[in-house]
């Protein structure tokens, strides 16, 4: 299943993989999914996704364990998670990890843009959400000025960009970006990321 933009803006990616992430999401709330991770005698590591639900589980849950299974193209209650393209054989799902390049490529490309940009090809037209999917990850706005309290806002060729400071759900996952940026950068340069939790005192 692909979820990666293409940067001619044509795919946003397929129906599928949103489809699986929100019915992990909802299969996670319900207490029936479960990552084991088991190390091996060599050092090396295996990780094991468990997916079920009891007989007496709620109809939709019980729908969400068929519906995961169906797009993973298993049968087993448990897979084990492996690196990699491709079909593998029942009980095993490969995955390809995303560098931080391209998450950001992937926040890019839902980023709106304006029309007029786009006609004298200075930009690639925005990506659309498509399947189950409602919003952008960040919902990135662009104008002639940005209204007074924006979240954050940079200035670009003339245009406003900004976050909305009442759209939360854009400042909570522009503050994860902020952070696996800066875990990052330390794991290149050896030092320990810095970060700041927020306290009422």
């Amino acid at each position: 299943m692909q979820n990666s933009a293409y940067l001619s803006g044509a795919n946003p990616g397929t129906t599928g993989f949103f489809e699986l992430t929100h019915s992990l999401r909802r299969l996670q709330e319900a207490g029936v999914l479960a990552i084991r991770y088991q190390k091996e005698e060599k050092g090396q590591g295996r990780v094991f996704l468990t997916i079920g639900a009891e007989t007496g589980s709620p109809s939709n849950v019980q729908d969400d364990v068929r519906l995961v299974r169906t797009l993973l193209h298993t049968s087993q209650p448990e897979i084990e998670l492996v690196y990699g393209a491709g079909r593998l054989k029942d009980g095993k799902v490969g995955i390809i990890t995303r560098s931080m390049q391209g998450i950001l490529s992937e926040i890019g490309a839902q980023v709106r843009v304006a029309e007029e940009d786009v006609n004298r090809h200075a930009v690639m037209p925005t990506v659309g959400v498509i399947g189950v999917e409602t919003r952008p990850i960040i919902v990135i706005h662009v104008g002639t000025d940005a209204p007074a309290g924006a979240y954050a806002e940079i200035v670009r060729g003339g245009r406003h960009y900004w976050i909305d400071d009442n759209d939360f759900d854009s400042k909570f996952a522009f503050s994860v970006v902020q952070n696996l940026i800066a875990l990052a950068e330390s794991s290149q340069s050896g030092k320990q990321a810095l970060v700041t939790i927020p306290a009422t005192p």
